[in-house]
């Protein structure tokens, strides 16, 4: 079994092609996400797998993605209309 981290990725690409494909990307790889923003949860190969895709969509010129690796320990707080946050025992909980 390989152990999986939790991360936070974020982009914002310029193109609406690569707009879309950067939206598949993701939601292939979370287990939620908001707009441009998602959560994670990765194993050492499949981090490694969604940046090189990810490098391979983007025009490193324009476009920007960043991909944050979360404490699985400190509680999450959100303000406002949320989706679920995942708990580091990979159960959901919402935040509204």
């Amino acid at each position: 079994m390989s152990y999986k981290k939790h991360y936070l990725a974020a982009y914002d690409i310029s193109h609406t092609k690569r707009l879309r494909a950067f939206l598949k990307l993701l939601r292939d790889y979370s287990g939620s996400g908001q707009k441009s923003v998602f959560e994670c949860s990765l194993s050492r190969a499949e981090k490694d797998e969604l940046t090189q895709r990810a490098e391979q969509l983007m025009d490193k010129q324009e476009d920007s993605f960043v991909l944050f690796l979360l404490n699985r320990q400190l509680p999450v707080i959100t303000l406002g209309k949320a989706s679920t946050a995942m708990t580091s025992d990979s159960t959901f909980i919402s935040f509204l």
